[in-house]
């Protein structure tokens, strides 16, 4: 499955009913169940999975603390059972609306809204006694925390992978890795690995590769231990333990 040409059509369905070009539309739209896709604003950034739902408060200038907010997706608890479908992120985001001046707070509550409509909508229906069986899925509410606004990975951080003369490093915005380079026709194939002491080290190294992907070029695995030493960036090491 292409999963960017599925999030397309979804997206383009959702805009096509915001613009009202869609007209006579069914009761029940069925999306791709099982995709993953995110929506994001300015302000904000929700994504979703059959399992969870997630929304991040994205950093603003002056802002020390940002909102997260997770919340499990009905629909992935009762996967491979006969239940209805009014839960499918498809059919959420269809009757939430959402617009890309939304903020935060206005997205968390037309989700929350949507599912309100789902839960009507079942209690009127044929899925009734399903509803009253399962009256506990009422409960599942959006959980939401305060996190520090470095905690919050910007939109548009995407995995940089950088090579070394003999090595390649994985960054991403909280945190990197690297293995020392080896044979796997060795007789001994140990091997070590260099990771981001913390977020911030992460974050240090993706700067430097985001600037520059080529800062790595010249430097061997040897030399890459007092490289980031030099650059004052903070890692741990991991041996493997051959048996």
């Amino acid at each position: 499955m292409d999963i960017n040409k599925v999030n397309a059509t979804l997206n383009k369905a959702i805009a096509d009913l915001q613009s009202g070009e869609v007209e006579g539309l069914a009761e029940e739209v069925m999306f791709e169940s099982s995709n993953d896709g995110k929506f994001v604003t300015p302000t904000a950034r929700l994504t979703w999975t059959m399992h969870n739902w997630k929304l991040e408060e994205l950093p603003q200038k002056g802002k020390k603390k940002l909102r997260v907010s997770s919340m499990q997706n009905v629909d992935g608890l009762f996967r491979g059972h006969k239940a209805p479908h009014h839960f499918i992120a498809g059919n959420i985001l269809r009757d939430a609306k959402l617009t890309r001046s939304d903020t935060y707070d206005k997205v968390k509550a037309k989700i929350d809204r949507a599912y309100q409509k789902a839960f009507s909508d079942l209690s009127s229906g044929q899925w009734a006694e399903w509803l009253e069986q399962n009256d506990w899925v009422k409960n599942v509410k959006w959980q939401e925390s305060p996190v520090h606004y470095l905690k919050v990975e910007p939109e548009g951080m995407v995995t940089i992978q950088a090579k070394g003369k003999d090595f390649s490093v994985k960054s991403e915005w909280t945190t990197f890795s690297a293995y020392s380079p080896h044979d796997a026709h060795d007789y001994d194939p140990s091997y070590t690995q260099y990771e981001a002491k913390s977020a911030a080290a992460g974050r240090k190294l993706y700067k430097i590769l985001q600037k520059n992907p080529r800062a790595l070029s010249g430097v061997s695995w040897n030399e890459f231990n007092a490289w980031l030493t030099k650059k004052k960036i903070a890692f741990d090491t991991h041996f493997s333990q051959w048996r």
